[in-house]
């Protein structure tokens, strides 16, 4: 169970929200005439507005949260700070009739009997149904779609590693009895040429953050920032929201570790060793080949790129908690410095 912690009206119908907003008095000396939703002293965290007869806002730190409609609908938009917090942040901002769960990293919204995930950077939108929950109206979410699972087809990843990369992968094992560790300067220049190929030279990068250097946060700098952070972790990194591929660089990762490629081998060990290397102590600058970790990282990438023959996908009723095993497979980076959200 969440807790308001702004101290929200939780408010039931469109109704509910123009009458709130009527009678809310603006922060006295605030040049944008700043409602508060909830305790006035957390206007900056939640505020209500109006910007037309048939729509209200209800804003999480600037950012619209929960958009109420005239025809008594609303859309939840998931919170800029999405984290485990998050179900006791937003609880006062929606309904009584819904909830929040946070669940292996992931939020979801229990309504009418149902937990719905709301996916970062996603929205859901809630329509009214028949009935009450404890005196209050209730919500469903509209065309929720159906979840799915993803079960291991056993030696199916290692046969693709195998038949795709096995003429590197012998070559690795051959090699690094000899050359037992990569230096920190090596991988850097081997992501680099990566980053290169796919576009992202530094020229271009640094360009990029220049172009929203002294903007506000909010906007396009923050969508720049984040692709920029993208970057870093180029084609896969469990760092990075909790495991997902970025497409383009697994193919092209998997290109240089081709048999086909074996003058692009040295380049594609040092780009798998920025994350399967060892660093044996502290401020230890050659990461060390350790070949089960290095084969269990360019699995991933094979599991990734065949995850139709590697998995087998089960559809759960919509409503349904899903298990997160494997989906990190099916997670994917776009990365685009030419839009804003």
């Amino acid at each position: 169970m969440a807790f308001n912690a702004i101290g929200g009206p939780r408010l039931g119908s469109f109704k509910d929200a123009v009458d709130w907003y009527e009678k809310i008095k603006p922060i006295r000396g605030n040049k944008n005439g700043t409602r508060p939703l909830g305790e006035r002293r957390y206007h900056n965290a939640a505020s209500i507005t109006m910007p037309d007869p048939d729509t209200v806002l209800l804003n999480y730190y600037g950012n619209k949260l929960v958009e109420w409609r005239s025809d008594n609908t609303f859309t939840l938009h998931a919170p800029k700070y999405y984290s485990a917090y998050s179900g006791d942040q937003i609880i006062g901002f929606v309904p009584r009739s819904v909830g929040f769960s946070w669940v292996h990293g992931r939020l979801f919204v229990r309504t009418d009997g149902k937990d719905i995930e709301l996916v970062r950077r996603q929205s859901l939108k809630f329509v009214p149904v028949a009935g009450v929950h404890q005196g209050h109206p209730v919500f469903e979410v509209e065309n929720a779609p159906d979840v799915q699972v993803y079960r291991v087809r056993r030696g199916m990843a290692d046969a693709i590693t195998k038949r795709r990369f096995g003429a590197f992968l012998e070559w690795v094992a051959l090699t690094a009895p000899i050359v037992q560790s990569v230096a920190r300067s090596e991988m850097e220049e081997s992501y680099a040429q990566f980053r290169t190929a796919l576009g992202y030279t530094d020229e271009f990068l640094a360009e990029q953050k220049k172009a929203v250097d002294g903007l506000p946060w909010d906007g396009e700098r923050e969508h720049v920032m984040v692709a920029l952070c993208d970057v870093d972790y180029l084609p896969y990194s469990v760092n990075r929201l909790g495991g997902a591929f970025h497409r383009a660089s697994a193919e092209l990762l998997a290109e240089w570790m081709s048999g086909n490629n074996p003058d692009k081998w040295l380049s594609a060990l040092n780009v798998v060793q920025d994350y399967a290397g060892v660093f044996k102590f502290h401020m230890d600058r050659n990461a060390h080949i350790d070949i089960p970790r290095v084969y269990e990282y360019i699995k991933g990438v094979a599991a990734f790129l065949h995850r139709d023959e590697a998995f087998k996908v089960i559809t759960l009723p919509a409503g349904t908690v899903p298990s997160k095993r494997n989906s990190e497979y099916f997670r994917e980076i776009y990365i685009d410095f030419g839009q804003t959200d």
